[in-house]
């Protein structure tokens, strides 16, 4: 399954959130957050967004989500992707 880059979920915000960042970007909180719940647990995720080149392998797979139905991709990572995108 496809997902977003990110960082480990905690129980509460870090102190310094792109501390542990999965990539060294210039990146900008996105206005809302995402919740989603799984079985046993809630998750509110904070996003934020950066700006990456493609052409790396090491950057892993990369695609927009107008192709998302080409690939699994799980609800909460679709839910991420609107948010991101302002939808």
């Amino acid at each position: 399954m496809m997902e977003v880059p990110g960082t480990d979920w905690l129980d509460r915000p870090p102190n310094t959130p792109l501390a542990d960042a999965p990539l060294k970007l210039e990146w900008q909180k996105v206005d809302t957050s995402v919740r989603h719940t799984f079985t046993h647990f809630h998750l509110e995720l904070q996003i934020y967004r950066g700006a990456v080149g493609l052409g790396d392998p090491k950057l892993g797979t990369w695609i927009t989500p107008d192709r998302f139905g080409e690939v699994a991709v799980p609800t909460l990572y679709r839910k991420v992707a609107k948010a991101v995108l302002g939808k």
